[in-house]
């Protein structure tokens, strides 16, 4: 089973627990007024650092949307659940030793065949970079 998530990996849709997360990074923001659909497609590096030694295992995706002055509608995962949930998007685990990091590639993109949305993940473990060669695979994920 593990063989065929890391070939063709799955999101899920989940109601995560704060208190299970390492940490909160943003990836993209959009400004829907001003911007084109153009900016949804882009690639980005983060970094996720621990405090702690754990297992990185995934990324839980949520949101933030502005409505107006002061009027924030928020899926993270220490608001109140919504029906919105959070999406799981599971990669093989890394253990991950006090002090270390674990770095992210993420990039959005059309596949070819069903113009369908997809995020692609490449993870780069401790003392691994993302363009080097230990880096992993990347894991596309088709959002449907």
């Amino acid at each position: 089973m593990l063989q065929a998530e890391i070939a063709a990996p799955r999101r899920y849709i989940i109601s995560a627990d704060h208190n299970a997360t390492v940490c909160t990074r943003e990836i993209a923001a959009f400004d829907f007024l001003t911007g084109t659909e153009r900016d949804y497609f882009f690639t980005t590096d983060v970094e996720f650092p621990y405090a702690a030694a754990g297992s990185f295992h995934g990324f839980i995706g949520h949101f933030e949307l502005d409505m107006a002055a002061g009027k924030v509608l928020s899926t993270g995962t220490a608001e109140r659940e919504t029906c919105w949930h959070h999406s799981y998007f599971p990669v093989p685990c890394i253990q991950v030793p006090v002090g270390g990091r674990v770095a992210a590639r993420v990039r959005t993109f059309l596949e070819p065949e069903g113009n369908l949305m997809c995020v692609g993940l490449t993870i780069a473990g401790p003392n691994e970079t993302l363009d080097g060669p230990v880096a992993r695979m990347e894991h596309v994920y088709v959002l449907e």
